[in-house]
């Protein structure tokens, strides 16, 4: 009965386990592409008038790849695709490293996974906006 119970929890816990394993790939690179569509959507209802400009052209479909440097195609869905497949910010092997930011530890803190510190996700978007 024991070895019986035991076998019951071992199989709860894999399929635990095997279940949560989709939480790994929620940011992959098709969910920013996705998140970056929905929210040209939302900025379109409130700004109709973006549906005739130039960023229609750039907002890109869901598309990518991580092989060459697409960055050149000048796609909003393009870069939100890239920016899983390299930092071209600060070229951290990490590339996660810049993903995140603590706002409640204010602009400068900066992030730190397993007692290597990257800059934080507002830092590189200031250098995207600003340049340098």
């Amino acid at each position: 009965m024991k070895r019986k119970n035991n076998f019951i929890t071992y199989l709860i816990f894999m399929m635990c386990v095997l279940l949560s394993c989709n939480e790994l790939f929620a940011h992959k690179e098709r969910v920013h592409q996705h998140l970056a569509i929905e929210a040209y959507k939302l900025l379109k209802l409130r700004y109709p008038l973006l549906a005739s400009s130039i960023m229609e052209t750039r907002i890109g479909t869901q598309t990518g790849s991580c092989s060459g440097r697409p960055w050149k195609t000048g796609t909003i869905t393009g870069g939100a695709y890239r920016e899983d497949c390299e930092d071209v910010v600060y070229e951290y092997h990490l590339i996660s490293g810049t993903h995140f930011w603590d706002a409640d530890a204010g602009d400068g803190s900066k992030a730190n996974f397993a007692g290597i510190v990257y800059e934080n996700a507002y830092q590189k978007a200031q250098k995207y906006l600003k340049g340098g």
